[in-house]
């Protein structure tokens, strides 16, 4: 009995003994509660962007003794491990890589891996470095990410790939996350919508753009209308391009405003309203630091189609002197200008340009004939004669060719010459 009673109060010194005492409990309290503080402080400046006071926070929380094995605690000081280090990568430290490398090595393959994979491509997208982006993002398994997670992951490597312009690769994965409302899918949408449109897939495009260009608040919403007059005229659907383009062309927060107004008169130039087309070409070649010569073109021949030559002359003087298809055209058209504003001269001049140009025979032929005529007219007998007599016989003018150069013989009293001429050109 001594025996035994003397164990049961050896027994219960040593149980009261490792039993802590209300001083022990309510110190190592303290000690969780500063540590539950110190990583919300930690994750609060980290939230806020300022990582050098959130490194502190992080560093003073993982030298404190781990005293205890609770799930909730570790899972903290992982954060704080892991935040630590991409704070440091954000503060564009040397050794932060390194740092988050040695963390996805030593916790692989667990998912706070594949959440360190997901910071470090974040950082990355941000700093539009694609390739760095695409290196860790790429192997995350789906599985270890939440939905959100997941679909901001895509979203990232999908723009790295874009950024590389990679369209095959980057359009499968916008295509996944394009029907997920949230963050997202604006920017998922309009980029799967450039991605098909470089891919020439229109009809996929024009249906992203569409859901797109429905938030008006969205910073998509002023660039997507250009991309949708583009797809309608080059699927040669003008009235849906002049229909739609009206809609959005007074918009002034629209970008690139000016290409809604091209293209809207280019549809009624297609459409043969050169009217409108005048008047819309107009307004984007005002608004236009640079134009194409195809555009002045377009704008020159508008003006001419509608009698304004007092505005289509200057625009074709512009085109002039390009030795060109584009270029003989513009001179032609500029000499027909002249001729019915009374300049008869210049018109002359033109003409003979136009002619010494072979891109068109047709309008070579014509433009030579002109040029003959308005030197007989105007008194240049001889250019009017050397003119004449180019005319080859398999052209469709050398008829009238011959009977000109037999006035401008007779004119002359160059009887002998003009017999000739005549005779020649009889059957």
């Amino acid at each position: 009995m001594k025996k035994r009673q003397k164990y049961s109060i050896y027994a219960a010194f040593l149980l009261f003994a490792a039993m802590p005492t209300a001083a022990t409990w309510a110190q190592k309290t303290a000690v969780f509660a500063d540590a539950d503080a110190t990583y919300e402080r930690g994750m609060s400046f980290y939230e806020q962007g300022l990582y050098g006071k959130a490194i502190e926070e992080f560093d003073a929380l993982l030298k404190t003794p781990q005293t205890g094995t609770n799930r909730r605690d570790e899972a903290k000081r992982l954060n704080a491990e892991l935040y630590h280090a991409v704070a440091a990568l954000r503060l564009d430290n040397a050794d932060a890589e390194k740092e988050l490398q040695a963390f996805i090595y030593r916790h692989s393959p667990a998912s706070v891996a594949s959440v360190a994979r997901l910071e470090i491509g974040r950082y990355y997208h941000q700093k539009r470095q694609h390739d760095k982006t695409i290196q860790y993002l790429s192997d995350i398994p789906a599985a270890d990410l939440s939905t959100k997670e997941l679909v901001e992951m895509k979203f990232r490597l999908g723009y790295a790939h874009f950024g590389k312009k990679d369209f095959k690769k980057a359009q499968p994965l916008f295509q996944q996350i394009r029907g997920v409302k949230g963050d997202f899918y604006e920017p998922s949408n309009y980029y799967f919508g450039v991605c098909a449109y470089y891919e020439n897939n229109m009809s996929a495009a024009l249906d992203a753009f569409k859901l797109v260009v429905g938030d008006k608040k969205n910073k998509y919403s002023t660039v997507v209308p250009l991309y949708i007059c583009q797809i309608y005229f080059q699927q040669k659907n003008y009235k849906e391009v002049i229909d739609y383009g009206k809609t959005v062309a007074g918009n002034t927060d629209l970008r690139e405003r000016e290409q809604v107004a091209k293209l809207i008169g280019q549809s009624y130039f297609e459409l043969r309203d050169y009217a409108q087309a005048a008047t819309y070409l107009a307004q984007y070649v005002e608004q236009s630091q640079k134009v194409s010569q195809e555009d002045l073109y377009q704008l020159a021949y508008s003006q001419y189609r509608v009698s304004n030559y007092a505005k289509a002359i200057p625009t074709f003087e512009q085109l002039n002197t390009l030795n060109s298809d584009l270029g003989q055209n513009a001179v032609y058209n500029l000499a027909d200008c002249y001729l019915k504003t009374g300049n008869k001269t210049a018109a002359r001049m033109a003409f003979q340009r136009a002619g010494s140009m072979s891109f068109d025979k047709n309008i070579q032929e014509d433009a030579f004939m002109n040029y003959a005529k308005l030197s007989y007219e105007l008194g240049f007998d001889n250019e009017a004669i050397q003119a004449l007599q180019k005319v080859e016989e398999k052209s469709d003018y050398y008829g009238e060719a011959q009977n000109l150069l037999s006035k401008i013989f007779l004119a002359t009293r160059d009887y002998e010459t003009a017999l000739k001429t005549l005779r020649a050109f009889s059957p």
